[in-house]
């Protein structure tokens, strides 16, 4: 059909977002409609608050969507099951369960990730990374048939690869995320204990302590190495290797919009513990050193080890243990239209404390965090669905998925934020009055970005014309 771009002045308005709606057109045709919405101009903080969307959950350690349009979440439990939430009720039937086949005799071990193939709508393909009975962290391929069904069968399991963690039963990572680039990325932690005894983290031979970067596209065979890998044509590094110098990456995630990679590498404690966030471009070419067990966060030799010359990449934050807090959660950076105010802030959280943060870039390219969050749940995991809204979890035996929203106490449809600005309150405003007699109710401006005190500011359509197959609707 055709498309009709749309574009309103909101006065010094910024931040918009893309919302739209489809009706039909000359000729039966269908025209869709994509307003900018412009966001709040109460500057980067919005006040966040979070929905129960489900709960009676047993360890939840990860939430993802399956790109297939059919608005489903897709919940892991430490145990073994992927569970589904179709938007209503969680689903009593597990989509997966591979509780037989995976280890859960220590904290950090269990069903950790999963990830669907950016083409799973038409091939069916989910990924899981788990810790395998023998204790070494598994990466395995199983095929959804039909099409849109709620179950995976077992007897379709693929392993894709294995990764040995000898000695420990920590620092497994677990993270696995198909990349801008369509590859296969997933995070092994250094293989446990404390300041990596067999340091291989800085061991290119050795895949632990590392991001891995595979191309699991032709289902024939295991997998092949992409061409770009950086340490392809190195002398007795891993081809799989895109960057190393990790502790445990337990949840990165690349941004929806640009391509960005965040990693939430977790900290050494007690004494002088750093959790940190490391960031790098999409255009970047991989090889990065994050650094540890040299550093951790800025510059801090947790482990005293000797060295000089190292070249390392700094995190753009980190943060200690007061509050509460014991290991960092990374999360996702904020592409939803739900909230525009925290459009393009990246989200995390503390496991122990509880804490959500969103952090953001200052003028001077510096990160700052805008807000917190205490929520006082033990979170282990952020998911998106594929809107782009954000949800996280309260890890416990009965444990709970959140949806991420804008704070609005009264529940009358207007974020508190909206209604600090216009009318100085957050309570006593209706949505249904219309405060500066245009025409327009309160909520009815708010959707529409317009001022609900100036008359002058209504969004109204003058005119429609016809430019080739296009409608311009100002």
């Amino acid at each position: 059909g055709a498309t009709a771009a749309i574009a309103f002045a909101f006065g010094k308005r910024r931040d918009y977002v893309a919302r739209g709606f489809e009706c039909m057109g000359r000729g039966g045709k269908a025209v869709t409609f994509v307003f900018l919405l412009a966001g709040s101009q109460v500057g980067a903080a919005p006040s966040i608050d979070f929905q129960l969307v489900t709960n009676n959950l047993d360890k939840v350690t990860a939430i993802t969507h399956a790109g297939d349009g059919s608005g489903r979440l897709f919940i892991t439990l430490q145990g073994g099951r992927v569970m589904i939430y179709n938007g209503t009720n969680l689903l009593a039937t597990p989509f997966l369960d591979i509780r037989p086949l995976v280890q859960t005799n220590a904290n950090e071990r269990g069903l950790l990730s999963t990830a669907f193939s950016p083409g799973f709508a038409t091939n069916g393909f989910v990924y899981v990374y788990f810790t395998a009975l023998d204790t070494s962290n598994m990466v395995a391929r199983f095929t959804a048939l039909p099409l849109g069904t709620d179950s995976v069968s077992t007897n379709t399991m693929q392993t894709v690869i294995r990764l040995p963690h000898p000695g420990q039963n920590n620092h497994n990572g677990g993270q696995l995320q198909f990349g801008p680039d369509g590859y296969l990325y997933l995070g092994p932690g250094d293989g446990g204990s404390g300041c990596d005894p067999p340091n291989n983290a800085q061991n290119l031979g050795a895949p632990l302590g590392k991001l891995l970067r595979i191309d699991v596209s032709n289902p024939a065979i295991n997998y092949t190495i992409p061409p770009s890998n950086p340490f392809i044509a190195t002398n007795g590094a891993l081809p799989e290797i895109w960057a190393y110098g990790l502790r445990n990456p337990w949840r990165f995630s690349f941004d929806r919009l640009t391509g960005d990679l965040f990693i939430g590498d977790v900290g050494q404690g007690p004494s002088n513990p750093h959790e940190e966030v490391d960031y790098r471009p999409v255009s970047s070419t991989g090889g990065e050193n994050y650094g540890w067990r040299l550093y951790e966060g800025f510059g801090t030799n947790t482990c005293s080890v000797t060295f000089s010359n190292v070249s390392t990449v700094l995190p753009i934050l980190d943060y200690d243990h007061s509050s509460g807090r014991c290991a960092v959660t990374g999360g996702y950076r904020y592409r939803g239209t739900q909230i525009p105010p925290l459009y393009g802030t990246y989200l995390y959280a503390d496991e122990c404390g509880g804490q959500i943060y969103g952090t953001v870039t200052n003028g001077s390219g510096a990160w700052v965090n805008t807000f917190t969050n205490n929520t006082g749940f033990t979170i282990t995991t952020f998911g998106e669905d594929q809107a782009g809204e954000l949800y996280f979890s309260r890890y416990a035996t009965a444990g709970a998925v959140y949806r991420i929203i804008w704070k609005d106490t009264d529940g009358d449809g207007l974020p508190d934020d909206w209604e600090q600005q216009y009318f100085g309150s957050t309570t006593g405003v209706s949505a249904n009055a219309d405060a500066d007699g245009d025409g327009f109710t309160n909520l009815q401006e708010f959707l529409a970005g317009t001022d609900p005190t100036n008359a002058a500011s209504a969004l109204r359509i003058t005119t429609v014309s016809l430019n080739g197959s296009d409608f311009v609707v100002n």
